[in-house]
């Protein structure tokens, strides 16, 4: 039987991303940056849980793997330019942020993609 509480289990499964994708991809409490707390639309700023911040395709997988896992709601933040709230967190929630992820990777010059 699992004896662990609610309020530990995405603490521990947080903490356990961070082993996986190094320190700085994972930031809780007074390390979530303002600009993750909201986008460009005039609603109130609310602190996410954590925001974690992969480099690459895999780390985005296992920050929604965790997410899940954990029953926590997430949203994906890009460039978080949007008016309408659709990158905005709510207390609680857990923001996956795509701003590390910004290296070009190939260079498709026939279907110049």
């Amino acid at each position: 039987m699992d004896m662990v509480t609610p309020v530990e289990r995405p603490t521990q499964l947080l903490g356990a991303l961070r082993d996986s994708l190094g320190a700085a991809a994972v930031l809780v409490g007074p390390d979530v940056p303002a600009r993750n707390c909201n986008d460009w639309s005039a609603s109130l700023p609310q602190t996410p849980l954590a925001v974690i911040r992969p480099v690459d395709a895999q780390g985005v997988a296992d920050a929604i793997l965790t997410c899940r896992q954990a029953h926590l709601p997430f949203v994906p933040q890009g460039g978080l330019t949007g008016l309408c709230r659709g990158a905005s967190p709510e207390a609680g929630w857990v923001a996956i942020s795509l701003e590390r992820m910004s290296g070009i990777e190939e260079i498709d010059h026939a279907s110049m993609t």
